[in-house]
C-alpha cells in the first residue's frame, strides 16, 4: 500500500501540491484563500496571485494568473 489516500468516487485532485482540494465539497472563504495561495506557492513560474478589488463584505476578490512565464506572457 502507497500511504495515499482512497479516493471517493468521482473526486478529484486538483494539484499534487494541494492534495484535500477537492470538488465534491463546498470549501469556505479561508478555505479558498489558502488553496490560492499554497498553489501560487507551489508553482511561481506558472501561477500569480494579487488582489482585483474587495467584496461587499470586505474580502478580498483573487485574481489567478495562470500562465508559463518562462515563455514570455
Amino acid at each position: 500500500m502507497s500511504g495515499r489516500r482512497p479516493r471517493r468516487p468521482g473526486a478529484s485532485v486538483v494539484s499534487p501540491a494541494m492534495p484535500d482540494l477537492r470538488f465534491d465539497h463546498l470549501h469556505t472563504y479561508a478555505e479558498l484563500t489558502d488553496a490560492l495561495e499554497n498553489l501560487a506557492a507551489a508553482a511561481p513560474t506558472l501561477m500569480t496571485l494579487e488582489i482585483a478589488g474587495t467584496s461587499h463584505e470586505g474580502r478580498s476578490i483573487w485574481l489567478a494568473t495562470v500562465t508559463n512565464t518562462a515563455t514570455g506572457p
